[in-house]
């Protein structure tokens, strides 16, 4: 009888064992295949947004020219595979400077080698023109399309105003409404405001903006990569929503979110000058201003990307202003226009190719104006490297004969 039991209980015990094991084999199991498919999905998301990024790259150097033995050509795309390496293992960083490419995939290895096998040596320069080579395929992440409809406070817009900024800048969004986009009585007036945003892969700023864009409802994104480089495709990308969602107003200004502007000495200034920017754009603008050779400057430009000598005439990217009319067709025209990095140049070789012209407005600064009641009576159209604490200051200043 104890023979038995012993017998039945060596059993029981080898069966609750393979139980046990099973049980803990079927758990781990399941665990394994949740954290793999997370991870599929977070490198599904990846993917995505990293073929928007080599699309462009794809289209802009197969399309518009490098020699196979460029050697700037091998230090760019070299370049690039470093800083899509380093960015596989960190988040996005929020500066301007953040990296184009953020995630390192194999297509970036196909990219380098297809440059090579499919330029020739006769495609040395980037051509001023091209045919349909640069074509704005990117989708709205978030789009508030109201923001230009009639409201009870009125119907007609004087001036949108198409600011960029990126998704740390949170606090000077706030700033911004709290101060000089105050003319726009929280977008129900006769001027209107954007703020103009890509894509970021950390997620806790994303969903911050996502509840940003819900409050204020005046936030619009695209789902390309968000960095310095791609400031071309937030300049396009702000045209074509202003032709497409805000037609009715009948000017355009694109500026950035560390500016202060004017906005009634704004509307004096398009008023006066209205005839001219219904084929021009207006600001700060340089006439006779060529590319900047020597490496290591911000603004450096190889040969191989811009062989001309001079710029066609462009108006520094702190802030501009056109009709809508010219807004929209310098949205339409940037699909022949190859792509450029620096934007200001950019808009301006796409007013070149229209046939337009730019115009210098007094009152636009690309840079910070002393702090003095001019920013009250209308001198200063626009003035830049502003903190939240200073635009405050500013907009407290106690002057008389003030516009606003």
């Amino acid at each position: 009888m104890a023979d038995y039991k012993g017998i039945c209980c060596n059993r029981c015990h080898r069966v609750c064992n393979t139980a046990t094991f099973i049980y803990i084999t079927a758990t781990l199991s399941t665990l394994a295949l949740l954290h793999i498919f997370n991870v599929t999905s977070r490198m599904d998301t990846i993917f995505t947004l990293s073929k928007k990024m080599n699309s462009v790259v794809s289209q802009f150097y197969l399309k518009n020219g490098f020699a196979n033995d460029s050697k700037e050509m091998e230090v760019f795309i070299g370049n690039m595979n470093e800083k899509t390496k380093e960015a596989s293992t960190t988040s996005l960083p929020s500066g301007r400077n953040a990296p184009r490419f953020t995630t390192y995939t194999t297509k970036t290895r196909v990219l380098q080698s297809t440059v090579k096998k499919k330029v020739t040596t006769d495609e040395k320069e980037r051509p001023l023109n091209c045919s349909s080579c640069f074509l704005h395929n990117y989708t709205y992440v978030l789009n508030n399309e109201n923001i230009c409809k009639p409201t009870d406070r009125t119907s007609a817009i004087d001036i949108i105003v198409l600011i960029t900024s990126i998704h740390a800048n949170s606090e000077k969004r706030k700033a911004l409404r709290e101060t000089w986009l105050s003319p726009t009585l929280k977008n129900e007036g006769n001027f209107r405001y954007v703020f103009l945003l890509g894509m970021t892969l950390n997620k806790k700023l994303q969903v911050a903006l996502e509840t940003e864009s819900a409050t204020f409802k005046d936030i619009v994104q695209e789902d390309f990569i968000d960095s310095y480089n791609n400031l071309t495709l937030k300049t396009i990308m702000s045209f074509k929503w202003a032709s497409t969602y805000c037609h009715n107003a009948k000017f355009a200004m694109k500026t950035d979110d560390d500016m202060f502007v004017n906005l009634p000495g704004l509307k004096q200034i398009v008023l006066k000058h209205e005839k001219r920017l219904q084929s021009s754009l207006g600001g700060q603008c340089r006439l006779n201003e060529g590319p900047i050779r020597q490496k290591g400057y911000k603004w450096y430009v190889p040969k191989a990307l811009y062989p001309q000598p001079k710029y066609p005439g462009f108006c520094s990217g702190t802030g501009y202003v056109t009709s809508m009319s010219m807004a929209r067709k310098i949205y339409e025209v940037s699909q022949h226009v190859p792509f450029f990095y620096l934007e200001d140049v950019y808009t301006g070789l796409c007013v070149h190719r229209l046939g337009m012209t730019v115009i210098s407005l007094p009152g636009f600064n690309p840079v910070r104006v002393p702090i003095n009641c001019n920013y009250k009576n209308g001198n200063v159209i626009t003035s830049h490297h502003f903190d939240p604490k200073l635009l405050r200051d500013v907009w407290g200043l106690k002057c008389n004969n003030t516009v606003f």
